[in-house]
């Protein structure tokens, strides 16, 4: 029997009666309890490859029917990995990188769908898991990843199997982040560093037009292993982490809306869990497998359907966000403050102990560099405009 949470607020209800409620719906479990696998949909079907289960790394491969609500068992891809990225172009599945038990790896195996079989392509320069991917104009983009600090942008073009290098991601994309694609730009969010001590809210975007890098308003928490989807105009990140085994993951579910540059909070996931794989298909979000706060590993398979308007879009469409780049800093860091209109804000950074360590004033939507002399420690940082006081956490090494 499928269970349904319902959230309605009824104050978005009185303010838009078109706005319907968000809902969580528990679907058939994955026939063996996985995390860190790959995940990408073709049609109705969501394919599960690889990861990690109770009895090790894994190279089993799950298709997921959404209309019939049943998994069935395809063939096993070539190379056992977990921590792979998995992506769909012109019908084939692509399975590039990954951990093999041994070290990260560079292979990428394509499987055909319809012949349930599996290819063997030319391999990742850059050997790497944990790592990012997106697709734009049928290329597969991969970024960060371990066991570096990986800032390297390579592409992949399926027509010719082969891969170029394109620009390098100027403040440092991580491990571990999130990666989604929206108007024609990749959007890699979170990730952590290396010695898995420090976790990021970043928000930076490429643009394969003019291979650049921007970036966009951070994520409203500092995390690493979640998964991200895309539905319209909309950024989900669902989930994640902070820390290794033992530590609280998250039921957080947040959205990036590209219309308002800002994030937004949404319907908590049933279950907090890190390493799990989500994928969009018919106006809704599969969240599927993971690790949760014990390092066990999940067979849950959840579906999520947003409402057609977010209850901040609405009640609230003018709040002020305030994005620090890095996070944690030293002595300097890049700061935004974005707002729908643009207006003079003053900022204010204070200890634990309420004193005031710096004031200064920036304009809202430009990014400003800030100085600041102060010890190690945490900081609150805020910005107060005519539209509110919006506050964020500063760390400083």
């Amino acid at each position: 029997m499928k269970k349904t949470l319902l959230f309605i607020s009824f104050s978005l209800i009185a303010s838009n009666v078109f706005a319907g409620a968000e809902t969580w719906t528990v679907k058939s479990p994955m026939p063996v309890a996985t995390g860190s696998m790959g995940t990408v949909a073709k049609d109705s079907i969501i394919y599960a490859i690889g990861g990690f289960t109770s009895a090790g790394i894994t190279n089993a491969v799950y298709a997921y029917n959404v209309n019939t609500d049943t998994w069935t068992t395809k063939a096993s891809m070539p190379t056992t990995r977990l921590a792979t990225a998995a992506v769909l172009v012109n019908g084939k599945i692509y399975v590039i990188g990954g951990f093999t038990g041994s070290g990260a790896s560079g292979t990428v195996e394509a499987y055909d769908p319809a012949a349930n079989t599996w290819t063997t392509k030319a391999s990742m320069p850059t050997a790497r898991s944990q790592f990012s991917v997106a697709v734009i104009a049928n290329k597969i983009y991969a970024i960060g990843g371990w066991p570096g600090e990986y800032k390297t942008l390579e592409v992949y073009d399926p027509a010719t199997d082969t891969w170029a290098t394109k620009s390098p991601c100027p403040t440092g994309i991580l491990q571990d982040c999130g990666a989604a694609v929206l108007g024609g730009k990749m959007y890699f969010m979170g990730g952590k560093n290396y010695a898995n001590t420090t976790y990021y809210d970043t928000n930076e975007v490429y643009n394969p037009a003019t291979d650049s890098w921007t970036i966009a308003v951070s994520m409203p928490y500092q995390r690493f292993a979640g998964a991200t989807a895309v539905l319209k105009h909309r950024i989900y990140y669902f989930g994640g982490s902070q820390g290794g085994s033992g530590t609280p993951n998250f039921d957080n579910n947040n959205y990036y809306d590209s219309t308002s540059g800002f994030w937004y909070p949404a319907l908590t996931m049933l279950n907090k869990r890190a390493d799990i794989g989500a994928v969009a298909v018919n106006g809704s979000i599969y969240v599927i497998g993971g690790i949760d706060s014990n390092g066990n590993v999940a067979a849950w398979n959840q579906m999520y359907t947003p409402s057609t308007v977010g209850v901040n879009e609405i009640n609230n469409p003018q709040s002020p966000v305030i994005s620090v780049f890095p996070n944690p800093c030293k002595n300097s860091f890049v700061l935004q403050v974005a707002t729908t209109n643009t207006e003079i804000a003053t900022i204010a950074i204070v200890n634990v102990l309420g004193q005031k360590m710096k004031e200064t004033k920036v304009e809202t939507g430009k990014p400003a560099t800030i100085q600041i002399d102060a010890p190690a420690g945490v900081y609150t940082i805020s910005a107060t405009t005519t539209l509110g006081v919006v506050t964020n956490k500063l760390v400083i090494e």
